[in-house]
């Protein structure tokens, strides 16, 4: 029994292996341990409206800086990279003011049971929209 652990210690590829499936378990492990709680504390309902606006906001979001901030990854020089971080926040602010009315038609129309949200879901949108792809684009410059 020692021979196998000695061995894989030793093979990094077969280290690597169980490191990424140990990983992989434990995350599990903590998503079904976080859900008892987030059920506990919020009613079907709650998690349904909570569901509508993480759909809509995972859409949006992928849009948001028309993916600027991958394209900083690749620049030549920091002067390159300083123009891409300029457009895409001008791309970011842009389409966080677009998603409030965006989400507010959807609301209007009771398209895809948007109507469930709250009125006031297409401003704290824009704002979360607007927050997470300047966070993408400050993270790759």
């Amino acid at each position: 029994m020692n021979d196998v652990i000695a061995t894989l210690k030793k093979d990094r590829i077969l280290s690597s292996i169980i490191t990424l499936l140990t990983g992989t378990a434990l995350a599990q492990v903590i998503t079904a341990a976080s859900m008892v709680v987030v059920t506990w504390l919020y009613s079907p309902e709650a998690l349904g409206i909570i569901s509508i606006y993480l759909s809509f906001f995972s859409f949006w979001v992928s849009l948001a800086s028309w993916r600027y901030e991958g394209a900083m990854l690749v620049c030549n020089d920091d002067e390159e990279s300083d123009h891409l971080f300029r457009l895409g926040s001008i791309v970011v602010f842009t389409m966080a003011l677009l998603s409030v009315p965006a989400l507010y038609l959807l609301i209007s129309l009771g398209f895809l049971s948007f109507s469930e949200l709250p009125g006031w879901s297409p401003f704290v949108a824009g704002l979360s929209v607007l927050g997470f792809g300047l966070y993408m684009m400050y993270r790759s410059w």
